[in-house]
């Protein structure tokens, strides 16, 4: 596949914004939290390559940068944004640094 069809991102640490006036915080572990949705709430695709995706994600090293299909994207964030339980301020960051291109 073409480099263009993958987006390359460390899920390890992502900034979120807290405020109005741009404060910031970093939340760390952040991949953890993502493969785990992946795989155990990921009921929006059915695919082997899906669920080896979110072990990747999940074992991701800091600093690491994981190739993710940029087909998968729009499934990762339905997922995401399925999730109740974390803070709507890291949903948001993580679906703003899935997006930018």
């Amino acid at each position: 596949m073409d480099k263009k069809d993958y987006l390359e991102v460390d899920l390890t640490s992502i900034e979120a914004k807290v405020d109005f006036e741009g404060h910031t915080v970093t939340v760390t572990d952040a991949n953890k939290m993502i493969g785990n949705l992946m795989k155990f709430e990921g009921n929006v695709i059915l695919d082997i390559e899906f669920e080896d995706l979110a072990k990747e994600i999940y074992y991701e090293k800091p600093g690491e940068k994981i190739k993710i299909k940029k087909a998968y994207l729009p499934y990762i964030i339905q997922v995401i944004k399925n999730d109740n339980s974390h803070k709507a301020l890291l949903r948001n960051a993580i679906i703003e640094l899935l997006t930018k291109e």
